[in-house]
């Protein structure tokens, strides 16, 4: 019940936020924090409704090296927004996987959803500036002419299988992570969708300049989850 009234609080907050955005100079409470445990705290308030539908989450997780800085509640709000919309869109028995890594963020690339096999070797011998989530699942895909738009606030949403509108869910996430001078963005292929963002390493707590990120997966340590 605490952690109902608890994620309730955060969504009502974010609303309000992302209501008075455009209006209002907002700066995120930034902490040293565990993202780590951030993303089992969003599992676990996700579980029950995955658990209806029998889907498999899975967790991997790489430890950052470097200090990282946020606002707790907000990106848990971020993680548990994008982890109900996944749930939303897998079938019953699907899966879900959640990747959690150090990550180069190349600042002046332009934001991609089919990136090349060139960028990929480039972000591969760069040293981690950001920690990047990954949320794959094996639902149905979003029309490669909608991956953006599904991040507007007022995009139109259709309902049922249908997720060409992302809802004020995904919104709020976009709202946050500007707020972290991070980004979001989604990626959809024939085997299901893939929802990331970034959050950038910190020195000082100052949060580095905002730019777009392009693709690259790390390995890092498989935690089955349920």
């Amino acid at each position: 019940m605490q952690h109902s009234i608890k994620r309730l609080t955060r969504m009502a907050t974010a609303m309000f936020q992302l209501s008075v955005g455009r209006r209002v100079d907002q700066r995120p409470n930034l902490a040293k924090g565990d993202i780590e445990g951030c993303l089992r705290q969003a599992i676990h308030e996700i579980m029950p409704f995955s658990e209806v539908k029998h889907i498999h989450l899975n967790l991997q997780f790489t430890s950052p090296q470097q200090a990282l800085y946020f606002d707790r509640e907000q990106i848990e709000q971020v993680l548990i927004n994008l982890l109900d919309n996944a749930c939303k869109f897998t079938p019953k028995y699907g899966a879900i996987e959640v990747r959690g890594y150090p990550y180069f963020w190349e600042r002046r690339a332009k934001l991609k959803t089919t990136p090349s096999n060139g960028e990929r070797r480039t972000a591969g011998i760069q040293a981690p500036n950001s920690f990047r989530v990954d949320i794959c699942d094996s639902g149905s895909g979003v029309p490669m002419e909608n991956l953006e738009k599904i991040f507007e606030e007022y995009t139109s949403y259709a309902g049922g299988q249908d997720r060409s509108g992302g809802g004020l869910g995904l919104a709020i996430c976009k709202f946050i992570l500007n707020l972290h001078q991070g980004q979001v963005w989604a990626e959809s292929g024939d085997e299901g969708s893939k929802f990331s963002f970034v959050l950038p390493f910190a020195q000082d707590a100052q949060v580095v300049i905002r730019s777009e990120p392009p693709h690259h997966l790390d390995a890092g340590r498989s935690l089955a989850v349920c």
